[in-house]
């Protein structure tokens, strides 16, 4: 089992290769309010993503009101990259009289803006007072140092900020402590046809075949997503063709799999 990592610009120039070894998910800053882009956040993502190390996201906020919660949610969404499995609001200094209506607010506009799991990070010493207990999310997180379990009911425990990972350095580490596997967060488990699919590395997705007339759309469609992929001929079936992406984390085939259903085409995953 490896860690599971919040990482910000304050844990500078990680050496992926060596902290890869280590990890199990990563969850990555994007933003400090509306006004502010965490600089590392790209870099951190294109790493992740080249060294295939499952991600969310998570923005620390800063709104006064429940308008202004929902256009930090919006400037989260837009720069937040879409193969993170969860957004994050991480909701710690009291910014309005109503931080429950702000953060249910933030919440609901990341769900409406199309982000499927989104969760609460909350201090321990301010889950009471903010009223997060009525927040509906899809899982909480809370920090509590010192050997003790938070209070209140969490999925992910933030157990210390003086954690070692190698390739990292010092970092904040987690546990996972409620009814949610490691998969649901990362992704790594889902049904299709009633066979599990385990993407916890890679898979590809293979069609089965159709009609050539639709290589030019399959071609855009690849050089939209930035898929390095084939079309393949098997030459004794004149006119029919297949398709075969690259290997890809499941998050990451999700898009090429909805453009494949819209056109009623049946495929199946192989993994690495």
């Amino acid at each position: 089992m490896g860690y599971i990592v919040d990482i910000s610009k304050w844990n500078k120039d990680i050496n992926w290769p060596i902290a890869k070894q280590y990890i199990d998910f990563i969850i990555a800053r994007v933003q400090d309010g509306s006004n502010y882009v965490d600089p590392l956040y790209k870099g951190y993502v294109q790493a992740m993503k080249q060294h295939g190390i499952p991600f969310g996201n998570y923005a620390f906020c800063r709104f006064v009101s429940v308008e202004d919660a929902r256009v930090e949610a919006r400037d989260f969404w837009n720069r937040g990259d879409k193969s993170a499995t969860v957004w994050v609001a991480d909701v710690e200094v009291k910014t309005m009289n109503d931080m429950m209506a702000g953060t249910q607010a933030f919440i609901d506009e990341l769900r409406r803006l199309g982000a499927k799991k989104v969760g609460l990070y909350v201090g321990h010493h301010m889950y009471a007072p903010f009223g997060m207990v009525n927040v509906n999310c899809d899982f909480v997180w809370i920090p509590r140092y010192g050997g003790n379990k938070p209070a209140y009911p969490c999925d992910i425990w933030q157990y210390t900020e003086e954690g070692n990972v190698p390739g990292i350095g010092k970092c904040d580490l987690n546990k996972l402590i409620g009814g949610k596997s490691l998969d649901w967060f990362t992704n790594t488990s889902y049904k299709v046809e009633g066979v599990e699919i385990i993407v916890n590395k890679h898979n590809k997705v293979i069609t089965y075949e159709f009609g050539v007339n639709l290589i030019p759309e399959m071609i855009q469609m690849m050089d939209t997503l930035g898929y390095t992929s084939k079309i393949v001929s098997r030459g004794d079936r004149q006119g029919l063709v297949y398709f075969e992406s690259d290997y890809r984390q499941g998050s990451e085939l999700d898009k090429a799999t909805a453009w494949l259903d819209a056109k009623g085409l049946k495929y199946f995953y192989t993994k690495e």
